[in-house]
């Protein structure tokens, strides 16, 4: 696929938008495999059905027209480009063409009864195996966070704090709780007891944020109270986080790490936890180890391929952290405009993985065209004009 002509980011950011809206957000994802027709025999058996899932992951070509893998709403991409559309209606700038009251309204319908948000599809790891929709602590509170947002931006959306609360009911309530030195984590499914620190996070985040903005509850702060401490005790010496509590889990990568240091930046601006030197400790550490490179790496000291979800969520980072770092911000328009440079194609939308000889141009609509619409759309909306200039790619 040719590379697009240089263009402005604003333009990259609604050319984006008009790619995703145009397919009425249906897409297809690195992990929704099982949904194919041939996948079925596998979808009660975890290992095979997780042999399956990374073939399709891993693989280079584009496999769902081959597996007849059809395309799905995903809540989170919707999340995702609900809150890129608020911060970009925040900037005062002309709207991009879609109304974020019809992305509120749609997510609230696509709540399921117990409260919480999931996956379209079937999903299996090593720990579990999830029917499709089943209600994750990741998804719920990658929603929720857009409900709140909206409701912040003074969006009138009927049924938006009952939404949110059935969410965080949900959280405390089908969530499991795996005890940890400083409080506990949040399973990441109802059917699972798998710690995982950012998912963990993202819930208190979520619940912090209904007790502070929608209704007061004592159980609902303390239970985030109870689950940051369990986080922050478990930094290592060089500030990084494992990605969750088990030996197979006690790797570090770029884009959890962002998610669990925005999250802790946000529960300690509600006072629910003192995280600063912690997260300033954390942020030195995801600063050194993944900004400074080609890209972001998704793992130390492993260059390549380079996922543009975490560009994206890198962008994120950079810009909650330019009041600690001054270069910040420019290092968040650099990565833009090395995305744009090597992964954006002719269509407007991004590739799936940059490699120097092996490029992955897979367009998966969650995983990266959602990611990078929120990212770009939260840069544009947040830099000064002239630092995002094209001739600042040069």
């Amino acid at each position: 696929m040719n590379r697009a002509p240089r263009v402005d980011l604003e333009t990259v950011v609604r050319d984006l938008l008009e790619w995703m809206s145009s397919r009425d957000w249906m897409g297809h994802d690195p992990f929704d495999a099982l949904l194919s027709p041939l996948a079925l025999p596998l979808r009660r058996l975890r290992w095979p059905a997780v042999a399956w899932i990374q073939l399709r992951r891993r693989s280079s070509m584009e496999l769902a027209t081959v597996l007849a893998i059809p395309p799905h709403l995903n809540p989170k991409s919707l999340s995702l480009t609900l809150q890129g559309l608020l911060a970009w209606r925040h900037s005062g700038r002309a709207s991009p063409g879609v109304d974020p009251v019809v992305l509120t309204e749609r997510l609230q319908s696509l709540q399921t009864r117990s409260g919480g948000w999931g996956y379209p599809f079937p999903w299996a790891n090593r720990h579990f195996l999830a029917p499709a929709g089943t209600p994750s602590s990741v998804v719920t509170a990658f929603v929720g966070g857009s409900l709140l947002d909206a409701r912040s931006a003074g969006l009138d959306v009927a049924g938006t704090d009952d939404a949110l609360r059935r969410a965080a009911r949900f959280v405390v309530s089908d969530l499991r709780r795996i005890p940890t030195p400083g409080g506990f984590l949040f399973s990441y499914t109802p059917l699972d007891d798998r710690a995982v620190h950012n998912s963990s996070l993202l819930a208190a985040e979520f619940l912090a944020r209904v007790h502070s903005e929608v209704e007061p509850s004592d159980e609902w702060a303390e239970s985030a109270r109870a689950a940051a401490r369990a986080t922050l005790s478990a930094q290592r010496p060089d500030g990084s986080w494992p990605y969750g509590r088990s030996r197979r889990d006690s790797f570090v990568d770029s884009f959890h790490t962002g998610y669990i240091l925005r999250s802790l930046r946000r529960l300690d601006a509600l006072g629910v936890v003192e995280a600063g030197s912690a997260v300033q400790r954390g942020f030195d550490y995801w600063w050194e180890t993944f900004a400074n490179g080609t890209g972001i790496p998704h793992r130390p000291h492993v260059p390549y391929p380079v996922d543009f979800h975490a560009v994206a969520e890198a962008m994120l980072t950079l810009l909650a952290f330019r009041d600690v770092r001054p270069e910040a911000s420019a290092r968040a328009v650099e990565l833009a405009w090395w995305a744009v440079e090597r992964g954006r194609g002719r269509d407007g939308a991004f590739d799936y993985l940059w490699h120097p000889t092996r490029p992955n141009k897979t367009r998966y609509l969650r995983w990266v065209q959602a990611w990078m619409f929120r990212g770009l759309a939260t840069l544009v909306s947040t830099v000064d004009a002239r630092l995002i200039a094209p001739s600042h790619a040069d």
